[in-house]
């Protein structure tokens, strides 16, 4: 192939995809990480876009469908994928090989062709999705058992893709007719987004109009129809708020030095700390600076806790050392009809013995829903292993 005279290439493009923050790589462009977050934005989801679409169209239109690669010259033409940004990527490529590789100064071959065509066979994506969705559904699936589930409404653009069906029917504890998929369902011909028979077409515009039915209910705007929520008149206090270690088990986040408030640490109803339409508890902890914060609805230990925010630290000082810890005061709060959330006690931050001195202004609780330090779009690090043939 075209690496032939380059045999080094594959390793070299291999950590340009895995790595693109290594000192080697930026060597070559000080940009390559901002150009390979447009790349995947332009090229590489659209494609997966593109297949997982066919992929639908196929289960839908066995007769009339055909499960062919993917033509990349079509999907340039087509504007699937955006061919400049296809073109960079493959500058790119050239000149990581050119820079980096024994004898490859004058090397113009094309990483990735414009006449290439993309082979990846249904089953292999459907194996992609079970990963993907099925330890979820399987515990969704526990959740629905444990509170009664009677009737489970499926929407969202993956609930269209038919693996997804199968795993949802099959985590369930629900009669088929009793789980309604929001694809092709017949609303009538009021949906804005429907067909001509009435059916909704994409599973992720009801949240749009659900979102504009809610405020027409709200101004006054749909008669004789309203939605009363059961927990306006009562309290949220069942939810497990603890520190998300960064690696290891989901079940770490229930050790003692990670869980910060549990339902037996909430105050009941009426008495104690309750005020007006409000309970809260505070407690002191010893908590690692910019830690993350998330919690559970149920104890589940087989289930990453959902993150929702960030102890951040800001220190005045410069060159301050990473792996700081202090004493931080949290009050756990319960609003009527509202939920509960985390507030951070004003002045309640301490420093720790052994540890830099840390300043109540230099902290505040943020609102961070990411499971990871970066969004995995704005921090690309893709497994490329064996993409470019053999390595060295």
């Amino acid at each position: 192939g075209q690496y032939q005279r380059v045999p080094t290439a594959p390793d070299w493009l291999t950590l340009l995809f895995k790595m693109p923050t290594y000192r080697d790589i930026t060597a070559v462009d000080p940009f390559v990480q901002q150009k390979l977050m447009r790349v995947i934005r332009l090229v590489f989801v659209p494609l997966v876009n593109e297949w997982l679409q066919r992929l639908t169209f196929l289960a839908e239109s066995p007769e009339t469908s055909r499960w062919e690669p993917l033509d990349i010259k079509e999907c340039v033409a087509a504007e699937i994928i955006d061919g400049q940004t296809l073109n960079d990527l493959n500058e790119l490529c050239a000149r990581v090989i050119q820079r980096k590789c024994s004898g490859a100064a004058n090397w113009r071959g094309k990483v990735f062709a414009e006449d290439a065509r993309l082979l990846c066979k249904p089953e292999e994506l459907d194996a992609c999705i079970e990963q993907v969705f099925s330890d979820m559904f399987y515990h969704l699936g526990d959740l629905a058992a444990r509170f009664k589930c009677q009737l489970l409404i499926v929407a969202g653009k993956p609930s269209e893709l038919p693996r997804v069906r199968q795993l949802v029917l099959r985590s369930f504890p629900l009669l088929p007719q009793r789980i309604i998929q929001v694809k092709n369902f017949p609303a009538g011909r009021w949906y804005p987004f429907a067909s001509e028979e009435g059916k909704i077409r994409d599973a992720k515009t009801c949240t749009v109009v659900g979102a504009a039915l809610h405020q027409d209910m709200c101004n006054g705007h749909l008669e004789d129809f309203s939605i009363t929520d059961e927990s306006t008149e009562s309290f949220t206090r069942n939810c497990y708020w603890g520190i998300i270690p960064s690696g290891g088990l989901p079940g770490d986040f229930y050790k003692s030095a990670n869980l910060l408030f549990s339902p037996r640490d909430y105050p009941e109803y009426v008495g104690g700390a309750r005020q007006s339409d409000r309970i809260s508890v505070e407690k002191e902890f010893i908590l690692p600076m910019n830690c993350r914060i998330g919690r559970q609805i149920l104890r589940m230990k087989d289930i990453r806790p959902a993150p929702v925010y960030k102890l951040t630290w800001k220190p005045a000082r410069a060159g301050t050392a990473e792996h700081v810890k202090a004493r931080v005061r949290l009050r756990w709060v319960s609003i009527l009809g509202q939920g509960d959330k985390l507030e951070l006690v004003e002045d309640g931050v301490r420093p720790l013995d052994g540890y830099p001195p840390v300043h109540p202004s230099e902290v505040q609780l943020q609102l961070n829903t990411l499971v990871e330090e970066c969004f995995w779009m704005d921090d690309p690090r893709l497994e490329v292993d064996n993409l470019f043939g053999p390595r060295r």
